[in-house]
């Protein structure tokens, strides 16, 4: 902002930099059906008849509940359970490094800073990149991380821009924000989208639940062993949730509650402060961060993601949850 910003303290501003979803009461009256009868006998199963393709049917249900969303995931043949989006980040990296380590690999500046965490880890290197540079014909072919909705600012990619880059190279989807947004329709259909990676960690809090599901064209032999190695107690909960909890059902009530926080924010920091399409983000966009003041952008410094602020709600929600207020 031009002007001058209110003298406030970094402490007063509750949001964090990190995203961390919100364990909906919703979310959590499920799992406390499910243990009040603890589901023992399917445990049980484990010698005889086995357990090895538990995951399957479940992996099915999301497809099917987020069919709606994600239009063409049927094409996706090969279908993995993971321990949240981490592991299949993973396991993706592992599969290029050692096929294709020649191929550059992308992702624009401000996404998800664990692509390029794993990426150093295997002596492989993540380049980031604007959004002009992205569809420039120039850019070598290669391989492209992206997320939708973005983890940049929380905001749904326009369908122009993915098919701009898939025009010249491949693309991983990440698609753990689907879910928390208004209803939307992204086709996935094109066969440079090589492998889209989901988890429940986001659209239901689950984080530590370590549930993801991977979706690919092609095969991902190091994650076969995981028919064997997997948390049978979270897909447990998976289904039950897949079924109780109408896709994108929680926006509806929580998207107000974001609007609610977002002017609330701005009124007392004095932050030009916009909800993001994903409901438990709100963003400071790249033309509006252009004019911060200077107290305003060392304020915000935890919260810059290249050009744009992105913030996480999270504590705003549990607060009100516990004192209905924020």
């Amino acid at each position: 902002m031009k002007g001058k910003a209110k003298k406030i303290k970094n402490k007063q501003l509750e949001a964090t930099g990190t995203v961390y979803s919100y364990y909906f009461p919703e979310v959590r009256r499920v799992i406390d059906r499910v243990v009040k009868r603890y589901p023992h006998e399917v445990f049980l199963r484990s010698v005889k008849p086995g357990l090895d393709g538990f995951h399957l049917p479940i992996i099915n249900k999301y497809a099917s509940v987020f069919a709606k969303g994600l239009l063409g995931i049927r094409h996706f043949k090969h279908r993995y359970v993971v321990s949240g989006a981490s592991e299949a980040i993973f396991h993706l990296f592992v599969k290029f490094r050692i096929e294709e380590s020649k191929t550059p690999i992308y992702a624009i500046s401000g996404e998800y800073q664990g692509y390029g965490e794993y990426a150093k880890t295997l002596g492989t290197k993540v380049r980031r990149i604007t959004e002009r540079e992205a569809v420039e014909r120039r850019l070598q072919k290669g391989i492209f991380f992206i997320s939708n909705p973005s983890a940049r600012d929380g905001m749904i990619l326009s369908s122009g821009f993915l098919k701009s880059i898939l025009r010249r190279h491949r693309v991983v989807l990440d698609a753990t924000y689907v879910g928390l947004t208004k209803p939307f329709k992204m086709d996935i259909r094109h066969k440079n989208i090589i492998a889209l990676f989901v988890s429940l960690s986001k659209p239901y809090g689950l984080y530590y639940y370590r549930i993801g599901f991977v979706f690919s064209r092609i095969p991902i032999a190091s994650l076969e062993a995981n028919k064997w190695f997997k948390n049978i107690f979270s897909l447990i909960i998976a289904d039950k949730l897949l079924s109780a909890i109408k896709y994108c059902s929680l926006w509806r009530k929580y998207s107000v509650f974001q609007r609610n926080i977002v002017a609330h924010l701005r009124d007392k920091f004095d932050i030009p402060l916009e909800p993001s399409d994903v409901f438990i983000l709100a963003k400071v966009s790249e033309s509006s961060a252009r004019v911060l003041s200077s107290a305003l952008r060392k304020l915000l410094r935890p919260y810059r993601r290249g050009g744009i602020y992105r913030f996480c709600l999270t504590p705003y929600f549990l607060k009100y949850e516990r004192h209905k207020t924020f």
